[in-house]
């Protein structure tokens, strides 16, 4: 494939990316690292509520965005760059690869837009302990040439039960706790809100 660092970097630009822990038990090491103060909240869902959802993305028809939610995979990158791992990464992907391929065929330089959704899910395997799943959208306008004039996508779910549950810092002060609920009471949604179920860590 011969991809460089420059145009993994470019195609990279236009891709949008929401992240979600798929554990159902709570880890206090995400709370820690992703909820660094204790007014802090965790939004759950479910994989098949992700799916059936069907996110509603105004700027970009079906037919001018691709869609992929998957469980990311963690390696070892040996000390390889992005472009470097993005060019071994056939024999694992071939199969999605070469049907993303077929359905948008992009050429020249703008190939590497056909496998940047596959380098999304690869982490180092440094990051395991997040056992993450990605949301992700790739638009079909996009060009390793030009720049993206984006900086984001306002994502809106067509079901009200696409929240289950909110869920507060295990750390988190009463006050943000009714703070939390209150807002779930002012927009009339029919998630629970919930207390963690960890306890704070005893500090000596």
């Amino acid at each position: 494939m011969g991809f460089t660092d420059e145009s993994v970097r470019n195609a990279l630009d236009w891709c949008y990316v929401s992240c979600w822990h798929s554990e159902v038990a709570e880890s206090y090491a995400m709370w820690t690292i992703y909820g660094q103060h204790s007014e802090a909240v965790c939004i759950e869902s479910s994989v098949s509520q992700l799916l059936v959802s069907c996110f509603h993305v105004p700027e970009l028809t079906a037919d001018r965005a691709r869609f992929y939610l998957d469980l990311v995979r963690y390696v070892d990158p040996g000390g390889l760059e992005a472009s470097e791992i993005l060019n071994t990464l056939g024999s694992l992907w071939t199969p999605l690869a070469t049907e993303v391929r077929r359905q948008w065929a992009f050429e020249g330089d703008n190939r590497i837009l056909g496998w940047i959704p596959f380098l999304l899910y690869c982490k180092h395997r440094g990051y395991e302990y997040e056992r993450e799943v990605r949301f992700s959208i790739l638009s079909r306008d996009a060009s390793v040439g030009s720049m993206n004039p984006r900086s984001g996508l306002l994502l809106r779910s067509v079901r009200p039960d696409f929240i289950t549950s909110v869920r507060v810092s295990p750390n988190a002060p009463d006050w943000f706790f009714g703070v939390v609920t209150d807002v779930v009471e002012k927009y009339q949604l029919t998630c629970p809100v919930l207390r963690s179920g960890l306890s704070p860590p005893v500090r000596s």
